[in-house]
């Protein structure tokens, strides 16, 4: 990946801010032991707004995929399908909603930047 590119991926703006408060946040999550709980019949599913989805973990919208990977949002948009995920798409991605949406067989989210135009 060049330089660029993944200093893009890993840096923040306004100082990092964002990135030191959600390592912060992280920070404080930890997984509770539940013992003599029957692990056969896991059950991670979620619904919000009506909608079910295999598990609580959405895909966050990132953009320009396609500087990284030439199927830019369509394969992030196959592997959730694959594994049940949500996904968003960002304002300023590389691929259009109408075809992230066809592939991933489903509705996806849409974060919009909005314009004074």
């Amino acid at each position: 990946m060049p330089p660029a590119h993944y200093g893009y991926l890993a840096s923040g703006v306004d100082d990092d801010a964002t990135l030191f408060a959600n390592h912060d946040a992280f920070s404080k999550l930890r997984i509770r032991v539940r013992r003599l709980i029957d692990v056969r019949k896991i059950d991670t599913s979620v619904t919000i707004f009506g909608q079910t989805w295999n598990s609580p973990i959405a895909l966050a919208p990132v953009s320009s995929q396609g500087a990284f990977h030439p199927e830019a949002e369509s394969a992030v948009a196959r592997a959730a399908k694959v594994q049940g995920h949500g996904m968003i798409l960002s304002t300023v991605g590389s691929t259009s909603i109408e075809d992230v949406t066809a592939e991933r067989g489903a509705p996806v989210w849409y974060m919009l930047y909005p314009t004074d135009d």
